[in-house]
């Protein structure tokens, strides 16, 4: 697949529907700017490079980096429950690496909690607005190899662009609400179902794994894996009692030991 995405079928009536909807779009944006603005304690510039990131552009050059390092990991948080969720994450990937991921939010609120309490040198930058501009000059920007999207946002346009440069996507202790579900109108069905082709989903229970799969996600990818919230306070255990890595699956319905080992040879 080329560096662009596709053009056709579901993407193009999901732009078409995303044209009419931009006036709602900027409104929004227009909205947290306005309130960035009031709010003494945002520092000055951060309304401008709120609106600057979110149109995909950038006043640095500081992006991804050149290649052949050690793989470019971008974790996306939409606001502040997310981004506490990913702390222990975030923080053990840059203990397994060296090098912290690049995270990206949606709102200040946020970033505020990125900058207040990840590690120190982890990046920052504001998810691009889901139209191909944006998209576009945000992948180019950081170039990742490997994304993991906490929680629930599914951006048709945003996956689309980054599975056609090879980006790995997968969605992170998934929840998905039975109302989501129902309020979803059926002609963005097949977006979302083309927006899931191909996308690694770890839910946050068994009834979110059940929703995804009735979303449009493929059967081999998604997996009941538990919260991320839970990673940052389970108990400490002793040492392993195996001398390699391993995974234990204490208790399975039908088919999942094949889906934990379709998952574990994906992310060997």
């Amino acid at each position: 697949m080329s560096g662009r995405a596709a053009g056709h079928g579901p993407l193009l009536r999901y732009r078409a529907l995303s044209v009419l909807a931009a006036p709602l779009l900027y409104g929004w944006v227009a909205r947290i700017v306005w309130r960035m603005r009031r709010d003494p304690g945002v520092p000055a510039g951060e309304a401008r490079r709120f609106v600057r990131e979110r149109l995909g552009r950038y006043d640095d050059a500081s992006g991804g980096g050149a290649s052949g390092g050690p793989e470019r990991i971008w974790l996306h948080c939409a606001s502040v429950g997310e981004t506490v969720a990913a702390l222990p994450l975030i923080e053990a990937l840059g203990e397994r690496d060296g090098v912290l991921p690049l995270v990206t939010t949606a709102t200040p609120t946020g970033a505020r909690v990125l900058a207040e309490r990840a590690p120190s040198g982890t990046r920052h930058r504001y998810l691009p607005i889901d139209r191909p501009g944006a998209v576009a000059r945000f992948l180019d920007a950081e170039r990742p190899d490997r994304a993991g999207i906490v929680e629930t946002e599914i951006w048709p346009w945003l996956f689309a662009a980054a599975k056609a440069r090879g980006v790995r996507l997968s969605i992170l202790s998934g929840r998905l609400s039975p109302r989501t579900l129902e309020r979803l109108p059926r002609v963005l069905a097949p977006v979302y179902r083309e927006a899931l082709t191909g996308v690694d989903v770890l839910a946050r229970s068994e009834a979110d794994a059940e929703r995804y799969l009735a979303l449009g996600a493929e059967p081999g990818r998604v997996v009941a894996s538990g919260d991320l919230k839970d990673a940052g306070t389970a108990p400490a255990v002793g040492p392993s009692p195996l001398p390699r890595p391993y995974v234990l699956a204490a208790s399975t319905h039908a088919d999942e030991e094949g889906r934990l080992a379709r998952a574990w040879v994906r992310g060997g």
